[in-house]
This record gives C-alpha cells, structure tokens and sequence, in this order.
C-alpha cells in the first residue's frame, strides 16, 4: 500500500469542505474493499477491529486486527466515525489515549473543538478529538501499536508532523470509532513546549470518573483560528468566527500576548470578518488586537505553515483548524 502526497491531499482537502469522503471518486480512496463472510466477523475477537459499511443490504469489510487501515479504507473509518458521536464519547476515548501517552511518557495537550468544549464555549460541537503530543513520530505510533483498540494508518503515511488514527470504543463485530488527529509539537502551528502552553481541567467520563485534561490555552487557540482565516481553500470563515468571536467576548484575558503572536496583517483579517458580520465585538477587537481605525483592509495572503510542503499546503493545511465531522486539527 502507498500513500501518495495527492492521495492524502485528496483526502485532507475533502475532509475540510466537510463531504464524506466516501463520496469522492478519488483513485485509491474510493476503492472497493475486501468481502467478509458472516462466518468471518463471527470469528473475530474483541481485541480487534472491524472496519464495516452497509451497502444496498451488503456488509462489506477488511479485518484489521492487526491494528492499521489501508488507504481504501480511510474514507470508509471516516465516515463511520462520524456517525452518532457525542461529548461522553470523546471523553471515554480520551480517557484511555491519554493514560496510554501518560505510560510512554509523552506529554500531551487537546486542541481543536473539543478543547474550545472544554474551556466552556456551550455550544461548541466536534465529532473528534485533535491532541497535540510532545514526542516524534516514530515514537508516537510505537506507543500506539502496544493497543489494537488504535488503528494507525497502514505503512508508507506521508506526513511526519501529523497523524490521524482511530479508536474502537466497541468490538470487532460493533465497533464504535472516534477519529483522533495527532500533530507533533512544534510543528503545524502548535507550540513546542506544552506544559507552557496548556492548563489543567477537570471533566468527568460516561462513568463520572474524573478526568484531568490538559488543554491548549485559548490564546493558541485563537492563533490557530486566524490562520484557519487565512487558508484560502477554505469554505468555515463563519464557524471560525463564531470560535474567535466567543474568545473576544468571554475571555479577553487570553489575548494579551495577541500582538506578539499574530502579524498586523492577520490580525486586520480578524476585524475585516467581524466587519462584515456587522459584528457589535468591533471596537473591542480593535482594541484588543491594535488595529487602528482607520487600517486599509484587505485580503491577506495564506501563511506558511511549518511542517508543511509549500506545494503541498493546500492539501494539507486544510484539516488543520475546524472540529466539525469532516473536521480539522486545532478546530
């Protein structure tokens, strides 16, 4: 099996326009998969996982017990694990990624829509989890392989900054996926040092088990927001605001270090979108992010990401920021 950079790009750059993938006539991703007899699923285990997906009344699958997917499966997992997703969900999955990251000692921050969940913005959704770690790759997935219940994708994965996997919550006859992207710290917009950069929250499991979890402080966050503004390709300005908008409003306080982060540029890009929203948050964000009054507005070009080729940033920059199903580290 071979993940080719247009293959991911492919499969990134659908994920951030929010289509099911499944969808996409896209060589290599929309392929058809392996048939498995009922005999077949009955035979497997609970230590497993068993990628499945109704068709005309057909089952259809690939056993992957052995812990990876293939490239033809991506969309089919994808998919699935967008399907009747909550926060109690996402939680259970935590729970057990990050006591498995706390074993092999690598430090670990939550990003994206859950992490903006966390921090208390009420109606904030997400159908994932985003989670930087502080480690490389290569450690990151041989910490996950000692768990069959995280299914890496299959060898030859193009990226060395990020990494999406999945979490079967269920058996290998009823699995339940959650769809986990992982960044390197460091890379991708995300700091390098995560205990300066994160804080402790407590939340409690399905089972109210207390959980603590450390999260992105929201001043990172924000970051990652105005660069997701700047992305050209993609379509979630509004959903994006939404998220920079309730920092403004609810947490300003995060902002202090926010002239230092972000470019003038960027941050005339913030005002121009709440201007167009005819948003009542203007004057405060002016304020908060010194911009004068009288800036020329105007289109700012899309910033280099760090970890991301520049002629392969389009496809991969777009799962970058938004943490809805189809979704995006940082969202």
């Amino acid at each position: 099996m071979h993940w080719s950079l247009a293959t991911l790009g492919c499969l990134l750059a659908a994920s951030a326009s929010a289509v099911p993938l499944a969808t996409q006539h896209v060589p290599g991703l929309a392929a058809p998969v392996l048939s498995s007899s009922a005999g077949d699923l009955g035979a497997e285990d609970d230590a497993g996982a068993h990628v499945h997906l109704t068709t005309a009344g057909s089952l259809v699958g690939r056993d992957i017990k052995k812990g990876w997917f293939s490239a033809q499966e991506a969309a089919m997992l994808q998919k699935e694990s967008e399907s009747d997703v909550n926060f109690f969900h996402l939680m259970d999955s935590l729970d057990t990624l990050s006591q498995l990251l706390d074993r092999n000692r690598i430090p670990w921050a939550v990003a994206g829509g859950l992490a903006l969940k966390i921090h208390g913005q009420p109606s904030r959704y997400t159908g994932d989890i985003d989670i930087v770690v502080q480690t490389t790759m290569s450690k990151l997935k041989t910490a996950l392989s000692k768990d069959k219940k995280f299914i890496l994708p299959g060898p030859g994965w193009p990226s060395d900054s990020h990494l999406r996997v999945y979490h079967n919550q269920g058996s290998s006859s009823k699995p339940k996926y959650i769809e986990v992207d992982m960044i390197i710290a460091g890379t991708l917009t995300t700091p390098e040092n995560l205990r300066a950069n994160s804080k402790d929250i407590q939340k409690e499991t399905r089972a109210k088990k207390a959980l603590t979890i450390h999260v992105m402080r929201l001043g990172k966050i924000f970051k990652s927001k105005v660069y997701a503004l700047a992305a050209d390709h993609r379509n979630k300005n509004d959903k994006d605001m939404k998220d920079i908008s309730w920092i403004i409003e609810k947490t300003p306080g995060a902002l202090v270090n926010v002239q230092q982060d972000l470019t003038y540029d960027l941050r005339q890009l913030v005002i121009m979108h709440l201007v167009r929203l005819r948003s009542p948050l203007v004057a405060k964000a002016r304020e908060l992010l010194g911009v004068d009054n009288g800036a020329r507005l105007h289109a700012v070009p899309a910033p280099q990401i760090v970890g991301v080729p520049p002629n392969q940033e389009p496809g991969f920059v777009s799962w970058l920021f938004d943490g809805t199903p189809g979704h995006t580290v940082w969202g």
